[in-house]
């Protein structure tokens, strides 16, 4: 089974950075100094990966547009889990949006590896393109989940305004 840390172990890391760059696409300088921490210390735990606005403010958008479907679904249920639960304090959504921005870039890092190590184990990463296939965004899924999260919002907020007006009381 592929692991994050034979990735940062074998091979020459520079040829491995130029993999992850074909990998992670779009803003791959962003990932780039995680990934030289993690090679520094020749294991993948978790560093300190700076903080990632996008996945801040966008949340499981930020993932599925990275392809990290497992975790993006998992952000959406501890959301939900989060907004349903009373008597919750309202700044956990918060503190949920913060962990997962801090640990954007190294889930999608250790992602990219696993998967990289995946394509060296079965032959299939010196075929053309087979890097840039398995890594890369995915902007459907991001369009997709976007609008589907703004719907959400739209509705709730809606849904808010209109028991205000009928009398209850403000959420608090």
């Amino acid at each position: 089974m592929a692991r994050p840390d034979d990735f940062l172990r074998h091979g020459d890391p520079a040829e491995r950075r130029d993999e992850l760059r074909r990998y992670i696409g779009p803003n791959a300088d962003s990932f780039l100094p995680v990934y030289d921490r993690m090679q520094a210390k020749q294991s993948s735990a978790l560093p300190w990966t700076g903080f990632c606005w996008p996945a801040f403010f966008l949340g499981p958008v930020w993932f599925f547009y990275r392809k990290l479907w497992l975790f993006a679904g998992l952000l959406c249920a501890i959301i939900l889990a989060v907004a349903l639960i009373p008597k919750l304090p309202p700044i956990s959504g918060l503190i949920v949006s913060f962990i997962s921005a801090r640990m954007a870039r190294w889930l999608y890092l250790t992602d990219a590896m696993k998967r990289l190590e995946a394509l060296r184990e079965t032959g299939q990463i010196n075929r053309p393109g087979a890097i840039e296939r398995a890594g890369g965004v995915s902007k459907p899924a991001a369009w997709i989940s976007g609008i589907i999260f703004g719907l959400l919002y739209a509705v709730t907020l809606g849904l808010v305004v209109y028991a205000i007006s009928e009398g209850y009381p403000p959420p608090q």
